[in-house]
């Protein structure tokens, strides 16, 4: 009968543990993992580069990072007619083409302009454009300078497309008017 006790204490204590085990995992659901992750969706347009270009010596940068949609530029003129030029690429993962339907910028002391692209220009699918952005200062002071330029993709209407009319000899310049130049056609 003892040893019949001494199985049975044993089965008890190991089943305990067991039970104690599997308690503790269940009420200790957080799970904690230290490092830092980046996630970039492949089905959309979106900012992929922002580096210098041309960057006065006599300019100071505190920073130039990017991210979706967005570039940001710290910088410190050291002459008021300073001028930084970033190139900045865009890459359309979509399968649709796209438009950066506006550039909004957050401050009045500062201008940017536009090199190698024009607003509405179409960014095809799975296409890559480049262009230069030269950020100029519009204040009379040297103090630091902090700009976020924020970009609005867009899929084109066929009324902002530009439509090449030299080989179908129409009077249309925009696809929307082509379209329904040759509907009339067809009926």
């Amino acid at each position: 009968m003892s040893r019949k006790l001494n199985v049975l204490l044993l089965f008890l204590i190991v089943f305990t543990i067991c039970l104690f085990s599997i308690g503790y995992s269940v009420l200790e659901s957080n799970l904690r993992i230290s490092g830092e992750v980046n996630y970039r969706a492949d089905a959309e347009v979106r900012v992929t580069d922002f580096v210098a270009k041309s960057v006065p010596t006599n300019m100071t940068i505190q920073y130039s990072e990017f991210s979706k949609n967005e570039v940001k530029l710290g910088f410190t003129p050291t002459n008021v007619e300073a001028n930084a030029t970033y190139t900045v690429t865009i890459k359309n993962n979509s399968g649709y083409t796209f438009i950066i339907s506006s550039i909004e910028n957050s401050n009045n002391s500062t201008s940017y302009e536009l090199e190698n692209y024009q607003i509405g220009s179409p960014i095809g699918k799975k296409d890559t454009v480049t262009f230069n952005i030269t950020f100029k200062n519009n204040a009379s002071s040297l103090d630091a300078q902090a700009v976020l330029l924020k970009f609005t993709f867009a899929r084109p209407s066929a009324a902002m497309l530009k439509y090449d009319n030299t080989k179908s000899k129409s009077e249309c310049i925009d696809v929307q008017c082509a379209l329904d130049d040759l509907y009339q056609k067809l009926r």
